[in-house]
């Protein structure tokens, strides 16, 4: 397998890491370390999804932007749940 060179590749990437790594995590580190995981995939996801946006055809920038929203909302509530269980 060889890494990506485009930059949207490499965050592609780090999105299936963590969406994967996440569970494992939780049960290896605890809540707040398998939040911040989630988050960094929620984020990746979110700017994976507004990055194609902008380049996809006028029927599908909708949906993408709206993914690209719920995705940061979520890697917000991740973030927020970290900082609550670790202050």
């Amino acid at each position: 397998m060889r890494i990506p060179e485009s930059r949207e590749g490499r965050i592609g990437c780090l999105l299936a890491l963590a969406m994967v790594a996440a569970p494992f995590v939780a049960l290896l580190f605890g809540v707040p370390a398998a939040m911040a995981v989630l988050a960094a995939g929620s984020g990746a996801t979110a700017f994976l999804a507004f990055s194609t946006s902008r380049i996809a055809e006028p029927e599908r920038k909708a949906s993408l932007l709206m993914a690209a929203i719920i995705n940061a909302v979520f890697a917000l509530i991740a973030v927020w749940i970290l900082i609550s269980r670790v202050f």
